[in-house]
């Protein structure tokens, strides 16, 4: 039966030369549930910096979110019209008078 290996950051080569390229030390995350919280939120920052992008370059182009979303074959009509709200996704604490 061949030797169990022990797989880890601290064993994985690649992770040591990441470390060394980058300048910073590449370790192990004491609380991993913490780790994995901070990269749900990265993701989530990243998916609304995509869409301030996205809505900044039709501003500047002159063109509506959704041509430029269609433009970019990101989404489909149907699918753009049942998942994007433009209410909600400008001003989803303001109410509507009257």
């Amino acid at each position: 039966m061949a030797p169990r290996l022990r797989r880890g950051i601290r064993h994985n080569p690649h992770s040591r030369q990441i470390g060394e390229l980058a300048g910073i030390p590449c370790t192990s995350a004491p609380d991993k549930f913490m780790a994995l919280a901070a990269h749900d939120a990265l993701v989530d920052l990243l998916g609304r910096l995509a869409v301030l992008t996205t809505a900044s370059c039709a501003d500047a182009r002159g063109v509506s979110l959704r041509e430029a979303v269609l433009a970019l074959d990101l989404l489909g009509a149907e699918e753009f019209d049942a998942k994007v709200n433009p209410q909600k996704m400008l001003f989803p604490f303001v109410t509507k008078p009257g």
